[in-house]
């Protein structure tokens, strides 16, 4: 489906406002509602994410707004705005091929206080995307150490206050064979009217809510989590429901919550199976460099950089142990097999062919001439959709733990105006 935005970094941070995707989407109402969308678009994506007031030049298909000189770390904010707003704008106007389940919490977020600890040797150095990585895995460590906590700023972390506890002014944390030290920098007062601090809730927010997922069985993927089982389609397409779920926090403190169908899918056969046998797969290896896979043990997604000579029996000097061993426990894995050299982030990993599935997308469904029936299989009935995403969120109630405890209502919004949810 066209999407209605589209952001974009090129030393700077825009979006594209796609007018063929929206004359559909308003139809006679565009030239009446364009001026308060382009607002729309400033003041959510641009003014309160902290980037500042964009340029806008309006060209024959689409306007593109763009604010130069941006640093790759506003560019996380502004998409996730924009995107939020895409959902809201679809939602409200009933997009065909648009299918999703809003819902709204109970109340609304009670003041809360949070304390602010600056990671020592971080926080003061220049932002760089590794250093938000880093600053991630604190949070997410301290998370699951027991505590309602998440990234607040570059180099800084938040813990919530709750009611009975004391709260250290150093913490150590241990990442990746790194010990860091946490400073207490003093509290803050949550002001939802800042987008800084909506940003922080719905972080801590999103982790407690994959949490739940998992623990009912979900495969969870980033903001995607899938069920643990799959069906086979056409005799060669494995198909695995799920859904796509994104928070947000409205400036009243409300918590609001969109549930998209979604399926994963990938070939029913493992590269072993498909290529039959080692010799294919190495002279395979010039099609196969690039191409997107997915682990069988836990749905991790991959591109392949290399198929190596080495069998999965023999030692190789990137690691202490045979791919063979690594592996062993997962299944019966082939002693020919060849080891694959596959990248996930930048980081390298060795798999045996046994335990990847090819990636299927579009342009491979086209080729094989599935594209409409594996949409007839995967589009669910509205009602059914409905009825699914009701029984899900009775699962899942409460998110959170006091003062950051989320009961949903039960039953989706329907009919709601746009104003009156953003």
């Amino acid at each position: 489906m066209p999407r209605l935005f589209k952001p974009f970094f090129s030393k700077g941070v825009g979006v594209i406002l796609d007018l063929v995707e929206a004359e559909r989407i308003f139809g006679e109402r565009l030239q009446e509602l364009l001026p308060s969308l382009v607002e729309k678009v400033i003041e959510e994506c641009f003014i309160k994410t902290g980037v500042g007031k964009p340029l806008v030049k309006e060209e024959f298909a689409y306007i593109r707004f763009f604010k130069p000189g941006v640093g790759p770390d506003f560019y996380g904010f502004v998409e996730r705005s924009i995107d939020m707003l895409e959902k809201y704008i679809y939602f409200k106007f009933g997009v065909e091929g648009f299918s999703a389940s809003v819902f709204i919490s109970r109340n609304p977020l009670q003041k809360i206080t949070i304390v602010l600890y600056n990671i020592l040797g971080l926080y003061s150095r220049q932002p760089t995307p590794e250093g938000y990585k880093t600053t991630a895995r604190i949070a997410n460590s301290l998370h699951k150490m027991g505590f309602i906590a998440a990234e607040y700023s570059f180099g800084v972390v938040g813990i919530v206050k709750q009611p009975g506890l004391k709260y250290s002014e150093e913490i150590g944390i241990g990442i990746r064979g790194e010990t860091y030290k946490l400073v207490s920098s003093g509290e803050k007062r949550l002001n939802f009217a800042r987008n800084r601090d909506r940003i922080y809730v719905k972080k801590i927010m999103d982790r407690f809510i994959r949490d739940k997922f998992r623990k009912l069985g979900y495969i969870v993927k980033g903001l995607r989590a899938f069920e643990n089982y799959s069906r086979i389609v056409s005799n060669i397409i494995e198909v695995r429901p799920g859904f796509e779920y994104q928070l947000d926090v409205l400036e009243d403190g409300y918590v609001i919550l969109f549930l998209s169908p979604r399926y994963m899918l990938t070939s029913s056969k493992t590269l072993w199976e498909e290529y039959g046998s080692r010799g294919n797969l190495l002279r395979s290896k010039k099609e196969l460099v690039g191409l997107k896979v997915r682990r069988v043990t836990d749905g991790s997604l991959f591109v392949i950089e290399d198929i190596l000579e080495s069998r999965v029996t023999e030692k190789i000097s990137q690691l202490e142990t045979t791919v063979y061993d690594m592996y062993r426990s997962y299944g019966e894995i082939d002693v020919r097999e060849p080891i694959v050299v596959v990248s996930r982030g930048g980081a390298l990993e060795y798999i045996p062919p046994s335990l990847l599935k090819r990636v299927i997308d579009q342009r491979s469904l086209r080729k094989l001439g599935l594209s409409k029936s594996i949409l007839r299989e995967t589009r669910p009935c509205p009602e059914e959709w409905v009825k699914k995403t009701i029984l899900l969120m009775k699962s899942i109630n409460p998110v959170g733990v006091d003062p950051l405890e989320v009961y949903f209502l039960e039953n989706p919004l329907r009919g709601i105006d746009l104003h009156e949810i953003y």
